[in-house]
């Protein structure tokens, strides 16, 4: 994402090779294409990415697969383009649409056909503006779900329904009835049709659908649901580490894992107990469940999930809890 930026500076850019949550592959190739497509000479260095270009040359950039970071990447890079620039199988999810609209503001010409089609006329230069970012689909998908785990009273604001319809629906089919307005929701011990949260089969994939970064919360609710749950992820098929974690915090064998899908065999109960992070939102997973735990609990490298929630630790305050960060 900064690269754009440097080349339009210097015609160079640094930039360092991915990290982040340890999910599988975190391939960079994609990136590559879209500097490539966009006329840049690219030299993979033992310790960096260098890029090199004058400028960049409008193109055609037709991705192989969904990605959110490589449709963002090419956005930003053909805005300040020389000429057309074509997104093929661009992958437009809210926070895609999101950052449209702040590139519109600041002067960008972007054409959107249908749900995976971009045509952007590259402008000489891209004004300021001001803009504030979308709420969090995740966040406020995180909050009701540890309402429904800690069996408590929780009231929600700034609910971004547009863009998370499939998600709510799937937890109705839960019997989970919580109360919404335009933007907010509420959700007490009464809002569970039963009295408990009921088994479940889904499948995470693309927006609108389920995504994958929402599935720890779902193994949350099949942890606690009555009968067995399965959640398949055939994009991150590698993202399970954090559901073997999870296990050490619940009282039954419950979790089982295999490559692409994950079982609960509920009912479990959590119980307290030393974890490791494994990627942001298992690492919030890990807090969750450990929260919902009687005893002390120790969630080691939970700075994977303060880097993702804003004011953790002021949040969890307003719902009258009390954690402890330790630093290494």
């Amino acid at each position: 994402m900064l690269a754009a930026a440097q080349l339009k500076r210097s015609g160079s850019a640094k930039i360092p090779y991915p990290g982040g949550c340890k999910i599988g592959s975190r391939g960079y190739d994609l990136h590559i294409m879209v500097w490539e497509a966009l006329g840049c000479k690219v030299t993979e260095k033992p310790d960096f990415i260098h890029i090199e270009g004058k400028q960049f040359t409008g193109g055609q950039i037709k991705f192989p697969i969904s990605t959110v970071g490589g449709t963002e990447n090419a956005l930003i890079c053909a805005a300040m383009a020389v000429g057309k620039t074509e997104i093929v199988n661009a992958y437009i999810t809210p926070e895609v649409e999101d950052l449209i609209d702040f590139l519109r503001r600041m002067g960008s010409i972007i054409e959107v056909n249908g749900s995976s089609n971009i045509i952007v006329e590259g402008v000489n230069y891209l004004k300021g503006t001001i803009k504030s970012v979308m709420y969090d689909r995740i966040e406020a998908l995180t909050w009701l779900v540890y309402g429904i785990l800690s069996k408590g009273t929780i009231h929600i604001n700034n609910v971004p329904f547009e863009s998370m319809e499939v998600p709510l629906l799937h937890l109705k089919k839960m019997g989970i009835d919580f109360l919404s307005n335009s933007n907010s929701i509420y959700f007490s011990p009464d809002c569970l049709k039963n009295g408990q949260v009921e088994s479940f089969e889904l499948a995470c994939g693309a927006h609108p659908g389920i995504i994958s970064d929402m599935q720890s919360f779902y193994t949350l609710l099949g942890i606690v649901a009555q009968g067995d749950s399965r959640i398949f992820d055939y994009r991150y098929p590698k993202r399970i580490a954090y559901a073997d974690e999870l296990q050490k915090l619940i009282d039954t064998p419950v979790v089982e894992t295999e490559e692409g899908k994950i079982t609960t065999r509920g009912p479990g109960k959590f119980v307290s107990g030393e974890v490791t992070s494994t990627d942001l939102r298992g690492s919030m997973a890990l807090v969750m469940a450990a929260l919902c735990a009687e005893g002390e609990s120790i969630v080691n490298d939970v700075e994977m999930a303060l880097r993702g929630y804003n004011n953790l630790e002021g949040k969890l305050s307003q719902l009258g809890i009390e954690i402890e960060i330790l630093e290494k």
